[in-house]
């Protein structure tokens, strides 16, 4: 059995760090990170909320593309993926406020200040071309509604400029695995008019054979 997602996301930026400053003694840059998790952009630590956010940079260093990648760099937040015994089903806690089941998850999960429709669209496919991660820890229904009980994740993609951009990425692995990555931004109308494409394709032939037919079997 085969797997095959292909699918495009718009752009985001992950932050994780303290205010920018230059240190004359060691010559070092501690960057800044700006974050829009009250809707609006602000300096991190000038927001009174207990927020852990992620850097495009980091993301990119850390191999960060499913979900379950940054959730333990998550304080206070835990996740428990049960799919492999009914899809889609996961216990997600943050600060000890666990959804149950069949219920939705006490965390809101946003794209692009979008919330998520179900709770398939956690697993809804790769986190790539992303600008920024945020996740807040605590009640956060006065912003993003019901469902926000123990805190909000925010996925922030890459937004497009005046300058073109386009890049690729290329990964294959055991069982025939292959992943490719891809995308361009720029403008239409400078200033006015911009674009941005991102689209992922993922096929492997899976590690494990089917006890009936011998086939190699991948996750659907």
């Amino acid at each position: 059995m085969t797997l095959i997602r292909s699918f495009a996301l718009v752009t985001s930026t992950l932050v994780f760090g303290l205010p920018q400053y230059a240190s004359a003694q060691t010559g070092s840059v501690i960057e800044e990170i700006t974050v829009t998790a009250r809707k609006r952009a602000e300096n991190l630590q000038d927001v009174p909320d207990s927020i852990t956010a992620f850097s495009a940079a980091t993301i990119e260093r850390s191999g960060i593309e499913d979900i379950r990648d940054f959730f333990d760099r998550v304080p206070n937040l835990t996740f428990q993926d049960r799919s492999t015994y009914r899809k889609g089903d996961f216990r997600l806690s943050l600060r000890g406020i666990s959804n149950g089941q069949h219920g939705w998850p006490s965390v809101s999960y946003l794209v692009d200040g979008v919330r998520a429709s179900s709770t398939d669209d956690i697993f809804s496919g790769m986190l790539y071309d992303l600008e920024r991660i945020e996740v807040l820890r605590g009640p956060q229904s006065a912003l993003y509604g019901p469902g926000a009980i123990g805190g909000a994740i925010n996925i922030v993609t890459k937004a497009p400029t005046n300058e073109s951009r386009a890049w690729t990425k290329l990964t294959v692995g055991n069982a025939s695995t292959k992943k490719i990555q891809g995308g361009v931004s720029g403008a239409l109308v400078p200033d006015k008019t911009f674009y941005n494409i991102a689209a992922s394709f993922y096929d492997t032939d899976g590690l494990i054979d089917s006890a009936s037919t011998g086939e190699h079997i991948s996750e659907e």
